[in-house]
């Protein structure tokens, strides 16, 4: 899955057990902010509210652990792809599922002006700041005696490592990371504080429990 692209991995579960254990993975792509489109077979409509053997509400299984669920029909199969494409990468990045109704694949699909010959993914990350709220930050800023950086996996995406080092430096800022932005500030640089809620915690909590001003970047 090519989540550091932005450009959405796929994956497929068959009925019932199948969808069940793709769930793991789908929370997964969900907390880790990965593009994700997830493909279950789901039984065809007039079977759908039965009991039949690995019947299961799979847009109910999935539906707490994706950004959007759907099922796609015979005339809507690309405009439902490109519109969970669009879901999937969009910030925040995560999982979609899409319902694959059975027999489907013996039917004619509809018409779609859509092509997928040009389909393509921009990086978008989520760090605009609006001017009021800069204003906010640069007052807090100036008065903290020991202001502190938490740096989040937005910013890994973001591409702005060179930018956050010239930040701590300037500023003389120490810089804890969350785990899933560990290595977006050089270990062996001596504001580097260690990675939040990892092995060492304790430690470093010895350096964000002194700070009375903590300023998240990419940290959602």
């Amino acid at each position: 899955m090519r989540g550091l692209t932005g450009v959405p991995g796929a994956c497929f579960g068959t009925f019932g057990p199948g969808a069940t254990n793709l769930a793991t993975g789908v929370g997964c792509a969900l907390l880790d902010r990965m593009p994700l489109l997830a493909f279950t077979d789901e039984m065809p409509a007039h079977l759908r509210h039965r009991t039949v053997q690995m019947n299961i509400d799979h847009q109910a299984l999935f539906q707490p652990i994706t950004k959007w669920t759907t099922r796609m029909g015979k005339d809507n199969v690309a405009e439902t792809i490109l519109k969970a494409s669009g879901v999937a990468a969009e910030e925040l990045p995560g999982p979609v599922h899409i319902g694959v109704p059975a027999g489907i694949g013996s039917t004619f699909a509809g018409h779609s002006s859509e092509s997928f010959s040009f389909l393509h993914f921009e990086k978008k990350t989520a760090l605009e700041i609006s001017s009021e709220s800069m204003k906010f930050v640069k007052r807090r800023f100036k008065k903290a005696g020991k202001p502190l950086l938490a740096v989040g996996l937005t910013a890994v995406r973001a591409g702005i490592k060179s930018l956050l080092l010239n930040l701590a430096e300037k500023y003389n800022l120490p810089v804890v990371l969350t785990p899933m932005a560990k290595g977006l500030f050089p270990e062996n640089h001596p504001l580097y504080a260690g990675v939040l809620f990892h092995s060492l915690s304790n430690h470093v909590a010895q350096t964000y429990l002194e700070a009375d001003l903590v300023i998240g970047i990419g940290y959602d």
